[in-house]
């Protein structure tokens, strides 16, 4: 189940109000972040309800924030950082790139989001991707340390 997706135009004022905000404290970060802030702000991504809405099921928890996961993906390539488990909790923890990315809850989604909206939009079938979970590995036992493979004598 997908909620409502925030507006194109009210992200771009939620992100104004923010900015203000955050150039009192990070004049010269907001600065050195421009092009990418520009960049988010004028991409527009009213159009992503139709193609993720039918991705997620009809019943269940809804999912929240695949506008602001999107965004915060832009975000990792433009600032080059090639871990997502990293750049979660780098946003989490970084309150100006979670209101750049524009997420509208009170925390910032987990990494499991991310590879989610990943997986979902991969488009590879449902039984493709629980048949490549299910595989069998192969079993190899550790091998055993000296102190267990030699009797211990007594004295």
């Amino acid at each position: 189940m997908s909620r409502d997706c925030q507006l194109y135009k009210d992200y771009q004022e939620g992100l104004k109000q923010k900015l203000l905000i955050h150039q009192e404290k990070e004049k010269s970060r907001l600065a050195s972040l421009d092009k990418s802030i520009t960049k988010l702000y004028l991409l527009d991504l009213d159009n992503l309800l139709p193609i993720v809405k039918p991705l997620y099921a009809d019943c269940g928890r809804p999912a929240k924030n695949q506008q602001g996961i999107i965004r915060s993906l832009i975000l990792i390539l433009d600032l080059q950082e090639y871990s997502i488990t990293n750049w979660a909790l780098r946003v989490r923890n970084d309150l100006l790139l979670f209101d750049i990315c524009g997420f509208d809850s009170t925390s910032a989604p987990s990494v499991a989001s991310y590879y989610d909206l990943l997986i979902r939009l991969w488009m590879a079938s449902h039984i493709q991707h629980v048949t490549g979970k299910l595989k069998l590995k192969r079993f190899e036992p550790r091998p055993l340390s000296l102190l267990t493979v030699l009797p211990i004598t007594q004295v």
